[in-house]
């Protein structure tokens, strides 16, 4: 079980990822990795990893990242427009 926690915690938290600030529904997140075969308690152990190294939030029904203050730092935005092999084009703040 401890290999398949540590793969669940690498895919739980690319998807959280893609969510950002607004988070995921954790029903829906249990059910997306169920259907990656992942089990739930493994998807719960692994969120309680996730939890506990400060990666993440998590409410009673959505987890989401966890942002810091940073002093000095901002927020950007960051697309990726092209990967090529040992090049990627991309746009920051739409820049």
């Amino acid at each position: 079980m401890g290999r398949d926690v540590i793969r669940a915690k690498r895919a739980l938290y690319l998807k959280i990822l893609e969510r950002g600030v607004m988070g995921i529904d954790n029903e829906a997140l249990y059910a997306e990795k169920e259907e990656e075969d992942y089990k739930r308690s493994v998807v719960m152990a692994a969120l309680k990893g996730l939890l506990k190294s400060g990666h993440i939030l998590s409410e009673s029904d959505k987890t989401s990242l966890q942002i810091k203050d940073i002093l000095g730092a901002k927020a950007m935005t960051i697309t990726i427009g092209k990967i090529l092999p040992q090049v990627a084009v991309a746009w920051i703040d739409d820049e």
